[in-house]
C-alpha cells in the first residue's frame, strides 16, 4: 500500500501553493488538504526522530517483548498519557511505531484504549480541588471513559480484524481504529446522558455551590443606585467628546497642540 507519510512534505508544499494561487471553493478544498497534509507531515517528522530511538537495542527489545501483550501496552499508554497529559502525543508515537513496522495493528489498538481512558484521569484529578460542578464533571467524564473502554474490550479483536481488511493505507487504518474507540464510547452512552446527569446531581452535595450565580458577581453592587449608571454614561460621553476634540487639535492644528503641550 502507499506510504502516505513519505509523501507528506510534497503534499504540504503542493496544497499550500494551491491555496495561495486559487480562490473560491478550490481555495477551501486546498485549505482542507493543507490541514490533512500538515498532520501527515507531523507524523513524518516524528518518524524521523523516533527511528534512531527505536534502533537502540534496549528499546527494540522492550517493544518486541511488549508486542502481543495488550494489557501491558494499554497500561503503558495509560501511564504515558498521564505523564504527558496528552493522548494525542501518545497516539502520534503509536502511529510512528506502527508506520515503522515496530508494532502491528493489533498491538496499536490497545494503545488507543489506554489513551482513551488516560485522557480522563488528568481532568478528574484537576476537578477534585474545584467546586461541586467541576467535581461532578470530572467524575462523570472518568466514569464515561471507564464504561466505554471496558465495553469495547470484548469487541477489540473483531473490530481490529474487520478494520484490517479495508484496502487503505496502514496509517489510516490506525486512525480509523483509534476513532472507532471514541465513537463507540460516545454512541454507547449517548442514550443515557440525561440519566447520568441526574445521577451526578446527587454527588458532592456537602459544600455544594449555592444557586447558579457566576463567581465574578460582587453582591455588594446589588444595591447600586439607579442614577449611577445614567450619570456614568453621561460622564463617559463627555470624556469621549473631549478626547475627540483633543485628537482633532493634534491632527489639524499642530502649532496649537505644541502650545497646549508647553502649557
Amino acid at each position: 500500500s502507499l506510504n502516505v507519510t513519505a509523501w507528506a512534505p510534497f503534499m504540504l508544499v503542493s496544497t499550500t501553493i494551491a491555496e495561495k494561487l486559487s480562490s473560491g471553493k478550490t481555495k477551501q478544498i486546498a485549505r482542507v488538504g493543507r490541514g490533512i497534509s500538515l498532520i501527515f507531515f507531523g507524523m513524518f517528522i516524528l518518524g524521523q526522530g523516533v527511528t534512531p530511538i527505536v534502533a537502540m537495542p534496549w528499546v527494540h527489545v522492550a517493544l518486541v517483548q511488549s508486542a502481543g501483550h495488550p494489557w501491558l501496552l494499554a497500561s503503558v499508554a495509560l501511564l504515558a498519557t498521564l505523564v504527558l497529559q496528552s493522548s494525542t502525543a501518545v497516539m502520534a508515537l503509536a502511529f510512528t511505531l506502527f508506520a515503522s513496522n515496530v508494532i502491528s495493528f493489533a498491538d496499536a489498538m490497545p494503545i488507543a484504549l489506554g489513551t482513551n481512558l488516560g485522557s480522563s484521569v488528568p481532568v478528574f484529578i484537576a476537578s477534585l480541588g474545584g467546586r461541586a460542578n467541576a467535581r461532578r464533571l470530572g467524575t462523570l467524564l472518568l466514569l464515561y471513559k471507564v464504561i466505554g473502554t471496558r465495553a469495547f474490550i470484548p469487541l477489540m479483536a473483531p473490530v481490529t480484524y474487520f478494520i484490517s481488511l479495508l484496502p487503505i493505507d496502514d496509517t489510516i487504518l490506525l486512525a480509523i481504529g483509534a476513532n472507532a474507540v471514541s465513537f463507540f464510547n460516545m454512541f454507547l452512552l449517548m442514550p443515557f446522558a440525561g440519566k447520568l446527569t441526574q445521577i451526578s446531581q446527587r454527588w458532592f452535595l456537602k459544600g455544594a455551590d449555592v444557586g447558579i450565580e457566576p463567581l465574578h458577581l460582587d453582591f455588594s453592587l446589588v444595591g447600586f443606585s439607579d442614577l449611577a449608571l445614567p450619570m456614568l454614561r453621561q460622564e463617559m460621553e463627555r470624556f469621549a467628546l473631549f478626547l475627540q476634540e483633543f485628537l482633532e487639535l493634534l491632527l489639524t492644528k499642530p502649532t496649537d497642540s505644541l502650545k497646549l503641550s508647553a502649557c
